[in-house]
């Protein structure tokens, strides 16, 4: 290829050279969809990741409130038991 630098048109290689290139044209493609591919499952494995998280934070976040009214209760009836115990005294 090195000796048609002024016929370039009318040599041989320019055939040769023309195929190597399809073929890298071609390898890079199919390099590109497997990265596009790849790229759109990590998008949605990251949406399933974020709809597990807000599932999860809203577990959270309804076990919070349940254990805060339990607690609540548990005082109300700290609360309660301390009175009837008052009033059992008095009587």
């Amino acid at each position: 290829m090195s000796d048609c630098t002024t016929h370039h048109h009318a040599c041989a290689c320019r055939e040769e050279k023309f195929n190597e290139m399809e073929e890298e044209n071609a390898k890079l493609w199919a390099v590109w969809r497997e990265g596009q591919r790849v790229y759109h499952r990590l998008l949605l494995e990251l949406e399933e990741q974020r709809v597990i998280n807000s599932e999860q934070s809203e577990q959270l976040n309804a076990k919070l409130a349940s254990a805060e009214q339990s607690d609540e209760l548990e005082r109300l009836m700290t609360t309660v038991r301390a009175m009837v115990a008052k009033i059992e005294e008095s009587e």
